[in-house]
């Protein structure tokens, strides 16, 4: 069997009794430069270390890794309620992937006002082995509370690193654009599932 390391994504909408009227999935081809400098900064000798450069999501530069005793976090995807930072994060942008990408197009902002989500928590569960199978999954949930549809048309994930020097950076590692743009009708809510994998 031949070896990889798979991204899938699901994507679930209830409406406001619960009841699901719309799920899609696919395979994510959109881990981007910055999850590959993250993973290797972790395989690196030292946290504490300046190795290479990152670009966070205002399109900053900054050494990295670099975390210190008063900001340990190096590549946290557990974002609180509320905020829409790092986790989860979904758009309405429709520009194509790039592996450069440091934001998703047109990110969909925590809220309940026009064009605007209520971001949930962002849960990371812990990995479960299935035959050959090793995965864990990160999801989150949206709920629409803005009077209006909601269409969401791209997803991604983005990473908290607790920099020495800059404090709380925030940095895109994943982004994926939609084949079918996903409507929350007012009330209704929006999970998504990553689902991370090796087959060994």
């Amino acid at each position: 069997m031949r070896r990889r390391i798979m991204l899938r994504y699901e994507i679930e909408v209830k409406n406001r009794e619960g009841e699901v009227i719309k799920r899609i999935s696919g395979e994510s081809k959109s881990l981007l430069k910055n999850f590959m400098i993250g993973l290797w900064a972790a395989l690196y000798s030292f946290l504490t270390k300046k190795g290479t450069n990152i670009i966070d999501r205002d399109g900053v530069s900054h050494t990295f890794p670099y975390v210190s005793s008063t900001y340990p976090k190096h590549m946290v995807v557990t974002a609180p309620a509320n905020n829409d930072d790092y986790g989860i994060l979904v758009g309405t942008g429709e520009t194509e992937v790039s592996p450069d990408d440091t934001d998703l197009a047109s990110p969909i902002s925590h809220g309940t006002g026009a064009g605007q989500l209520s971001y949930g928590t962002t849960t990371c569960e812990e990995p479960t082995v299935s035959d050959s199978v090793v995965s864990f999954r990160i999801l989150r949930s949206f709920t629409n509370n803005s009077g209006a549809s909601v269409t969401v048309k791209e997803i991604g994930i983005a990473f908290l690193h607790g920099h020495a020097d800059d404090g709380d950076i925030y940095v895109l590692m994943a982004r994926d654009v939609l084949s079918s743009p996903t409507t929350i009708p007012d009330g209704a809510s929006l999970t998504v599932r990553y689902t991370l994998s090796i087959t060994v």
